[in-house]
């Protein structure tokens, strides 16, 4: 009782620190739509609330995603004729939806209202998620309190926040449908049909979803509810997806999002390599080397536990493990993407590594980038 005392201290320590880190950034603009994301190269685009409301707006910057999310909370029916210039690709934004919708209603349909929550849900979601891994891990030691760090200052989640994004908030409704599976089956199914309107690629951890006993033996019943619950998910998705189209037209889809296995990854390697001996000293290119090691690490080892196919984090890691290699030049340029992209296979490792030879340099060395995550977060 004493040891895990301890160490709730120590979480304390972090959770002030992240708090501090976020009231800087809401002191220092004034506002929190700071968290927006909203960049000075898109005023002119953006809707008129968003004058309106003098939003902070980033001088010199072509801001980042959220900013787009942001203003389709004022309006979930996607209604505003100005939507279709004020975001950058409004037949891809607008199938995350579930976001900006619950920012709608909890501000009772008010558009300024919206905003300012949709800039709030990620910090809240942060709470909430610290929480959540801490009773996973169930802290006692001071490798448990390592692996909740690790997670709780990911570059996933860490971007997720400062840009009000969809990554942190996935991930979050993805672990608790996992942890509460097999007692509410119905509720897991009700937030894994969710979590595909909060990111798309949330439709692959319906794999972690399905009851799995040792040596793949599945149990038929759970199967086929499983499989009628991906289908129905499916079918509503692409519903909304008719929606979205019948208003903004077909989105034509965006080249350089994937490629044949490990080509890009490679490939980015070696670009930042051969700008580090430039003499470019950036630190996108050096810690685009450590995000290669670091994933790839993750990636290998969650595969060799492969024997623990009945753990349904394992399950999420492994499928995550295997979206990781096919990733294209689109999301490397920018690698903290790629951490995004895959930040549910670093949480599978983070809450699973338990090398005892190699504990320390291997967590250190599949989460560098977390140093980058917190330098870069101001």
């Amino acid at each position: 009782m004493q040891e895990e005392t301890i160490w709730k201290r120590w979480a304390w320590i972090v959770v002030g620190f992240m708090s501090s880190m976020i009231l800087i950034q809401l002191f220092s603009t004034g506002s929190i739509t700071r968290f927006a994301g909203f960049g000075e190269r898109f005023e002119h685009r953006y809707i008129d609330r968003i004058a309106q409301i003098n939003a902070y707006i980033k001088p010199n910057s072509g801001g980042y995603d959220g900013q787009f999310y942001a203003q389709i909370a004022t309006d979930p029916s996607l209604k505003n004729p100005q939507f279709e210039d004020a975001i950058d690709e409004p037949a891809y934004r607008s199938r995350r939806i579930l976001l900006p919708l619950i920012a709608h209603l909890m501000a009772f349909r008010d558009p300024t209202a919206s905003i300012w929550i949709y800039c709030s849900i990620n910090i809240v979601c942060w709470y909430l998620f610290a929480l959540l891994v801490w009773r996973i891990l169930e802290v006692r030691s001071p490798h448990d309190f390592a692996k909740w760090t690790a997670c709780v200052l990911s570059m996933g989640v860490m971007d997720s926040v400062k840009y009000s994004l969809t990554d942190l908030p996935s991930i979050l409704v993805v672990l608790f449908a996992i942890r509460i599976v097999e007692k509410r089956q119905l509720g897991a199914a009700g937030l894994f049909l969710s979590s595909i309107f909060l990111k798309e690629t949330n439709i692959l951890s319906g794999i972690a979803m399905i009851r799995v006993r040792r040596r793949l033996h599945l149990e038929w019943k759970n199967l086929l509810f499983w499989a009628c619950t991906a289908f129905f998910t499916l079918v509503s998705f692409f519903l909304w997806y008719r929606y979205v189209n019948s208003i903004f037209g077909t989105f034509a889809g965006v080249s350089g999002n994937f490629d044949w296995p490990f080509s890009s990854m490679v490939r980015n390697l070696w670009a930042a390599i051969q700008e580090l001996f430039s003499g470019n000293i950036d630190d996108r290119y050096l810690f685009r080397i450590a995000a290669v090691i670091g994933l790839s690490f993750q990636a290998i080892w969650l595969t060799t536990q492969w024997k623990k196919i009945a753990n349904p984090i394992l399950r999420l890691g492994l499928i995550y493990a295997l979206l990781f290699i096919f990733l294209g030049d689109l999301v490397w340029w920018g690698y903290w993407a790629v951490c995004r992209v895959v930040l549910p296979m670093t949480i599978a490792f983070n809450l699973l590594y338990n090398s005892k030879r190699f504990f320390w340099p291997g967590l250190i060395l599949a989460n560098l980038t977390a140093i980058h995550a917190v330098y870069r977060f101001p």
